[in-house]
């Protein structure tokens, strides 16, 4: 009986202070809301930033750097080179999964071609490096590859005796028989000889040698490119040159014209030049911030056939796939020791940022749930207090 009297006592409160009790439970509905809102919109934000813009599990490798200024120039004391020896350290670090190098382009080269973007071809003078393809294998458009098709051979002339290295008069006939990666290459070469033959007769000189006996159908060397570019170009280049704004998935699949050993620098230029032809396959993060990145194996022939043999085992950097973000700390250890140096990419700097802002609204939500606890806990002493004689 005594329980029955206090529970319609607690119904009758109930319904004479419906407002208080209300606005308190209002108060905690949004307080939990809140609360879990941002720690939802913390994890979200945590995982795009660290797992796709800045990736904790990746970190690059560099050779530590001792320099000394001399004037206007800047003068190394140590090797900035990471050989197969250091890759091989770096792959038996505990908690590395795999290492990716990189290697830069060491010879002077240039590149032609953008007509499809600015109306006229330009010409600029090629930064570019390589990379393992696994290591951008999800950046890749799903139409192209970014593979070495030329890995099986041996100098900048090998790839004549490929399989698809097939005679051909046209583009066309060897996308036919090929696919879509591949291109008559020698054809514009041999354009270029009937025109300096012509020329030569009419001023009565003695014609050039002929270049190409054949042309062949030859894949294109896969590209990619970093978004940066795309940002660069759109935000400034475009402004300063009148050009028109580019749709980065629109622009897959464009050509260029490369040429190795061939600069502007007159004193820099090679006396053999190598013709090839880059597909534009993609954008990606990886790759070089101002330049092309193409599959290591095409820079190493490059860096080999115009260096030396010693060339094919020397890079500039190295990616370290590491097995979980916990571990970052202990492999950036073992990598100091090894007198290398780790890139800074921004990671730590927007980890605190985010750690900090769910700790704020964190406590913000918090917050609003106490002082809707502390409501609630009011009204009922008050209730209680008016009513004590009858309890």
């Amino acid at each position: 009986m005594r329980y029955t009297r206090l529970l319609g006592i607690a119904v009758d409160d109930l319904k004479r202070n419906r407002r208080h009790f209300l606005l308190a439970s209002v108060g905690i509905v949004v307080g939990i809301a809140a609360f879990t809102f941002f720690l939802a919109l913390g994890r979200g934000v945590s995982k795009v930033v660290l797992g796709q813009i800045f990736p904790l599990d990746k970190i690059e490798v560099v050779p530590k750097s001792f320099d000394v200024d001399v004037s206007v120039l800047r003068v190394p004391l140590a090797n900035e080179v990471i050989d197969a020896a250091k890759v091989e350290q770096l792959e038996a670090i505990p908690d590395v999964v795999a290492v990716y190098p990189k290697m830069k382009l060491t010879i002077p080269s240039m590149v032609y071609g953008g007509k499809k973007i600015v109306g006229n071809n330009l010409r600029a003078e090629l930064i570019a490096d390589g990379v393992e393809p696994d290591l951008v294998r999800e950046d890749i458009d799903k139409d192209w590859e970014f593979k070495d098709f030329e890995a099986d051979i041996e100098g900048l002339d090998g790839w004549q005796s490929l399989p698809v290295a097939t005679a051909c008069e046209s583009d066309e006939q060897c996308v036919e028989e090929h696919g879509q990666a591949t291109y008559c290459w020698g054809k514009s070469i041999l354009a270029d000889w009937e025109r300096q033959v012509a020329r030569a007769k009419k001023r009565n000189e003695e014609p050039p040698p002929k270049p190409v006996d054949q042309p062949r159908c030859r894949h294109y060397i896969p590209i990619i490119v970093s978004n940066h570019i795309v940002e660069l170009y759109n935000g400034s280049l475009r402004r300063a040159h009148n050009f028109p704004k580019i749709n980065p998935d629109s622009v897959v699949g464009m050509t260029f014209d490369l040429t190795f050993g061939a600069s502007m620098v007159e004193i820099s230029a090679r006396d053999q030049l190598t013709e090839a032809k880059g597909v534009l396959v993609g954008f990606s993060d990886k790759a070089i911030n101002l330049g092309m990145t193409m599959p290591v194996g095409y820079i190493r022939r490059l860096n080999v056939g115009y260096n030396d043999d010693k060339s094919k085992d020397i890079y500039h950097s190295a990616v370290l796939q590491i097995r979980s973000k916990d571990d970052v700390a202990a492999v950036a250890a073992a990598v100091k020791e090894m007198n290398l140096d780790v890139t800074d990419t921004g990671a730590e700097q927007a980890a605190l940022l985010i750690t900090i802002f769910m700790m704020v609204f964190g406590f913000v939500s918090i917050v609003i749930v106490g002082i809707a606890a502390v409501n609630i806990m009011h009204v009922f002493f008050m209730l209680i207090y008016e009513r004590q004689k009858e309890i």
